[in-house]
């Protein structure tokens, strides 16, 4: 394996097949081997050398602001079809840029976790803190899976909006 395919790997985060650990004493040996995975096969690779983040380090992640169509106030009369590729297309998204944040490494969040958005707004028309928690679900659960937790543990959640942004967009802040 050379360096940019490693680097490619990294890039992508853990799985049941790969395990990044900070030092060799976890990790997959001939004294604790692998568990049988569903295929069947036993192969994986651990990475030695990839630090977690820090307990009370904060996650930091900027997304495109949430396609209206998702707003709950709007969805009355729409086929479910069309919502659902918009809501699977944000959640993909948000996943991909949580992992991206990450670079390979695994979070130190345990219990609760805070979650704070800031919807940054070009105009300054006003919105409802609920449209905008609703049109920003798909991206939280796609966040929270990019994390490895359940979404039921952010709590709390804060809303902030910012009226006459230079470009719109999504900035969560994760933490404990």
């Amino acid at each position: 394996m050379n360096a940019t395919e490693l680097l490619s790997l990294l890039a992508l985060g853990e799985d049941s097949r790969h395990q990044f650990k900070r030092d060799e004493s976890n990790a997959v040996s001939s004294r604790n081997p692998p568990k049988r995975l569903r295929s069947g096969t036993m192969s994986r690779l651990s990475v030695v050398g990839i630090p977690d983040l820090q307990a009370g380090e904060d996650v930091k992640i900027t997304l495109p602001f949430p396609n209206a169509d998702l707003n709950p106030n709007r969805a009355h009369g729409r086929h479910w079809g069309a919502l659902a590729k918009l809501k699977k297309d944000a959640r993909l998204q948000a996943y991909l840029e949580t992992r991206k944040v990450l670079n390979g490494k695994k979070h130190a969040f345990s219990g609760l976790i805070s979650l704070t958005l800031t919807f940054f707004m070009v105009d300054h028309r006003k919105r409802d803190a609920d449209n905008l928690l609703g049109a920003s679900k798909p991206s939280i659960d796609g966040v929270a899976e990019g994390l490895g937790i359940n979404d039921r543990d952010f709590e709390p959640v804060t809303i902030k909006r910012v009226y006459g942004a230079e470009k719109s967009m999504l900035f969560l802040e994760i933490g404990e």
